[in-house]
């Protein structure tokens, strides 16, 4: 649903991204930066800067970006400034005339700062700005290198004259990254223009913001190549098989895309010696986009791979490393591995895989151990103690994220124990269960679980019998309590420890009448829970050894339903941001809505997915868990407010609000979130319908979330890279939840959706393997789109292995998409809208399309 309050319609589906210094005009072709300011005013853009500026930011653009503004405005003991101190400029400059300055120095050349040009005796040409002179020598800045002085003797002069070009370059606007770099170096200058040289030293950042966050500088390129060269090809060949194969071949020589490379047989454009494949890598050229989710040693070991295996023995290009070539490269000290962000804030519990054995696991942490439930099955999947996730390589702290979630710590072999059983068995039949979903809905129906404060309550049937179940600590012992409410029902059978020398047997205690506590043939400790017409609560206390039982200590009492209307809040912080309005002053304009620079929670914001509240709120998921809310979208964007509402979810790319409920799609269920208590945080995660075939490889994706007009929920699961029995498909799924059906199938990386006033449903589809080019289709029950399941690797294959990618016969045709794009156009499609909106003009009535790659 679209705001109605914007008077100049701005692209509210990429309101995350930031302008990139150039749009389309109304006559379709590109617009620079600086076009757009000349456009838009120079006044108006001055007051953009008052309004939306940020001084703080703007030092930082002046002191470390590509501008480069205090190199020639800030002085020191062995050169002159350049140009004048800013801080010192005195009465008479405007703030027009600060914006004017920038985008063309040459206009107005402040007295002191002219170039001057010398013609000598013998014919040479000097430019260069004046630094000293006397009677018998001048000295100038050399305006083609300006850290270096030219000193000429007076009497080999000719002529003098002064330049009407300023030394500060024009096109400076190109080297911004975004419009708010510009209006935030504008705040900048206006403060210490009306502050001085105080507000200047107060704004003046420190060593540590000024050090880069380009993992380019300070390699040690050459002890890279050489370690590498050595042979320590092994990291590099599983990152060419996971992030290379599907484009340039299993073999090096067989790309599925006509415009990869060839590497044993092919020039390489850019260059074939490991340095220049490595800047190829690292920035990007020509299609190649850059590879900045691998670290700098990681994208050396991948060439080194391709250098080594496909290139050395067949390829002309092929270039040896000398000595000689090792000492030609920039010098540095860091030997580019990737360094992990500090641990994040994900709320009491995190959905995620466990491994690569638990697909869908929620992972708690208590207060002296953390816990993780296999939700396939309700069982404890692990315990540890010592910390909570080593998330580390994953899609939490890693751009691509391959690797999976592993406890941090010790496990806990006394407490490995926490099963149930199911028709009055622990050795129920196994032989035709999901292989990657969960147990049927007569054993496990997995209701979701509860937020209350810092603790979870899981909410499920056992046999159709209702539990609440909270997971505690026990204070000053190695011991974990379960309390369980358990509403009416048949007998119910739950394995609680492992019966042992050195082993304690549970504790059990609240409405115990008829429970029965003892071992089987298989030495388990056995908890039978008689059939009830009643609900009663219990606890089961586990214990790591006979040494830490201790009866002495009471428990406290813990009523799991009074625990399920919501809690204090986690996260009450609302975060304020400003945003900034496109220079545009067509029909269409970009506006930026900006995110949080930083949060209490160590939030990073790599934004999913978006959807809108009926009075123009925002939704908006992160790839991390979260779900926040924005509100303050109005015209002006200059009170954005952000507050979270949800984490801790298994990674959501799609969301949907339906009657006031969040929706989203995470990677194992369609999550209904709750707020109970109405302060602004989801108190429930409902598991709205689980997702019956759950992947562990990090590419097996479920993307984006689309309703029609009857209600029911479609999202687009992934056939590459993944262990799905299908080749990709489109999920339909009831208003109710209750029912889920495939629509169609033959997605590679379906990464968005779209859907019609008439509920027919479109789907882009990833350039690779199958696919030549990204595509957008027009869906219709029962279509195939393209996609076989050829492939496998080590990590992933069809249906976990059980189809034979080998003897899998392609279909004669596929159903044809309403487009292809070529991959200069999208690389990475996104989703698709359609308008229906006045405000779009002539594209209201049209779908339009998203893209990751070029958007």
């Amino acid at each position: 649903m679209m705001p109605e309050f914007v008077s100049r319609f701005s692209f509210v589906f990429a309101a995350l991204l930031m302008m990139t210094g150039s749009l389309p005009s109304s006559g379709g072709e590109s617009q620079s930066l600086l076009e757009l300011i000349e456009e838009a005013g120079l006044e108006w853009v001055a007051n953009e800067a008052r309004l939306r500026g940020d001084p703080v930011d703007g030092a930082l653009v002046y002191y470390a970006s590509a501008a480069s503004c205090a190199a020639c405005h800030e002085g020191d003991n062995q050169a002159s400034p350049l140009g004048p101190i800013l801080s010192q400029l005195g009465e008479g400059i405007t703030d027009v005339h600060l914006v004017e300055a920038i985008l063309h120095p040459s206009r107005s050349i402040r007295k002191g700062y002219e170039t001057i040009r010398l013609v000598t005796h013998d014919g040479d040409i000097v430019s260069g700005m004046l630094v000293r002179e006397n009677d018998e020598t001048i000295v100038l800045r050399d305006a083609a290198d300006l850290q270096s002085e030219i000193s000429i003797k007076k009497d080999e002069i000719d002529v003098r004259s002064s330049a009407p070009t300023s030394m500060m370059p024009e096109g400076l606007t190109a080297t911004f990254k975004n419009q708010k770099e510009l209006l935030d170096l504008l705040s900048y200058l206006f403060a210490i223009h009306e502050g001085g040289s105080t507000r200047a030293t107060e704004l003046k950042p420190s060593p540590e913001q000024l050090t880069s966050n380009d993992d380019l500088s300070n390699l040690n390129h050459a002890n890279i190549i050489r370690t590498i060269e050595s042979g320590k090809l092994k990291r590099g060949r599983k990152i060419y098989e996971a992030s290379c194969v599907q484009c340039h071949g299993v073999d090096g020589n067989t790309p599925s895309l006509p415009t990869a490379r060839a590497f044993g047989k092919q020039k390489l454009k850019f260059g074939a010696d490991p340095y220049s494949m490595f800047m190829t890598l690292s920035r990007g050229n020509g299609l190649m986009a850059a590879t900045s989710a691998l670290s700098p040693r990681e994208r050396y070991e991948v060439i080194g791979f391709i250098r080594h295996r496909f290139m050395k023995a067949s390829n002309p290009d092929y270039e040896p490393v000398t000595d000689e070539y090792l000492a030609s490269l920039p010098p540095g000290t860091d030997m580019g591995e990737f360094k992990p962000a500090p641990d994040r804030n994900y709320g009491p519990a995190l959905a995620s895989q466990l491994g690569r054995d638990v697909n869908s696991a929620l992972t708690i942490q208590l207060t002296n151990q953390t816990i993780s439930y296999d939700l396939h099955t309700l069982d404890q999947a692990a315990i540890w103690s010592g910390g909570f996730l080593d998330v580390d390589q994953t899609q939490h702290k890693r751009g691509r994220g391959e690797g999976q979630p592993k406890p941090k710590g010790k496990r806990i072999d006394g407490l490995s124990m926490w099963k149930w059983g199911h028709d009055i068995t622990l050795d129920y039949p196994t032989e035709d269960l999901l292989p990657r979903g969960p147990l049927p809905e007569r054993w496990l129906d997995y209701h979701g679980h509860y937020l209350h404060g810092d603790q979870v309550v899981l909410a499920y049937a056992i046999d159709g019998r209702e539990i609440l179940e909270v997971p505690a600590s026990v204070e000053g012992q190695d011991a974990i309590r379960h309390t369980l409410q358990i509403g009416g029902g048949k007998p119910l059978v739950l394995t609680a420890a492992i019966s042992g020398p050195d082993s304690q047997p549970p504790w059990i205690s609240g409405d115990i009448d008829g429970v029965i506590l003892k071992t089987d043939y298989a030495n388990r400790w056995i908890i039978r829970i008689p059939s009830d017409e009643q609900t009663r609560v219990i606890d089961v206390i586990r214990f790591a050894s006979a040494s830490d039982a201790d009866s002495s200590k009471p428990l406290p009492p813990i009523q799991p339903l009074t625990m399920t209307h919501g809690g204090d809040p986690r996260w009450p912080e609302t975060l304020e941001t400003v945003g900034y309005q496109g220079f545009e002053r067509g029909a269409y304009a970009v506006d930026t809505i900006t995110m949080p620079k930083t949060t209490p929670w160590n939030t990073w914001f790599r934004t999913s997915a978006l959807d809108f509240f009926p009075d123009g709120r925002m939704a908006v998921a992160t790839t991390g868990g979260d779900v926040w809310i924005v509100s303050g979208i109005d015209e002006d964007l200059l009170n954005l407010q952000w507050k979270r509402f949800a984490g801790g979810m298994y990674e959501p790319f799609g969301i949907k609000v339906v009657d006031g409920l969040i929706y989203v799609t995470c990677k194992d269920r369609l999550t209904r979130l709750h707020d109970f208590n109405n302060d602004g945080e989801a108190d429930f995660y409902e598991s709205f319908s689980a997702d019956t075939d759950v992947s562990t490889f990090f590419h097996a994706f479920n993307f984006d979330l689309q309703t029609d007009t009857e209600g029911n929920f479609y999202y687009a699961k992934s056939g590459q890279y993944t262990d799905y029995k299908l080749p990709g498909a489109v999920i339909k799924i009831s208003p109710d939840g209750k029912t889920r059906d495939v629509v169609c199938t033959g997605f590679r990386t379906p990464n968005g959706m779209g859907i019609l006033p008439d509920d027919r449903v479109t789907v882009s589809d990833n350039q690779g393997t199958w696919m030549p080019a990204s595509k957008i289709s027009l869906v219709k029950p029962g279509g195939f789109y393209g996609y076989v399941q050829t492939q496998r690797s080590r990590e992933w294959a069809p249906d976990g292995g059980r189809i034979d990618h080998t003897k899998v016969i392609p279909p004669e045709t596929y159903d044809q998409p309403i487009i292809w794009m070529p991959q200069e156009v999208d690389n990475s499609s996104g989703g698709q809208l359609f308008v229906d909106d006045e405000r779009f003009g002539p594209l209201s009535g049209r779908l339009l399309h998203t893209s990751f790659g070029k958007g």
